[in-house]
């Protein structure tokens, strides 16, 4: 497998990412090939550590389709609150709620918080 690097220091390799004989992996790219993400193994895997190793892959993996989820149910959720409460003193981007959501995606994304 290759290694790719991204462009932006904010980029990152596209999704779908999946496991691949241990390793993560994003694409096929437009060579084709699969390249690699990262090794999730903190050690070697035995009897002791298989199900975390399991676990943290999972997590890696899924990692794109839960940005990119936020962000659409961030940009969904502002709008649906612009237009459900035109009155409000309650400013959208106080909500604790949006706040952790905008921080998670900040920090995914290496940007500072806005």
């Amino acid at each position: 497998m290759n290694m790719k690097t991204a462009t932006n220091p904010t980029e990152h390799t596209p999704g779908p990412w999946r496991e691949v004989d241990g390793f993560i992996v994003g694409g096929p790219w437009a060579d084709g090939e699969f390249h690699d993400i990262c090794d999730p193994r903190c050690a070697p895997p035995d009897d002791d550590n298989a199900a975390m190793i399991n676990a943290n892959a999972q997590l890696i993996t899924a990692a794109p389709n839960l940005l990119r989820g936020l962000q659409d149910l961030l940009e969904d959720h502002k709008r649906m609150f612009a237009e459900s409460h035109p009155h409000s003193t309650i400013k959208w981007e106080e909500c604790v709620e949006v706040q952790q959501a905008l921080a998670a995606i900040n920090k995914a994304t290496n940007q500072k918080g806005t």
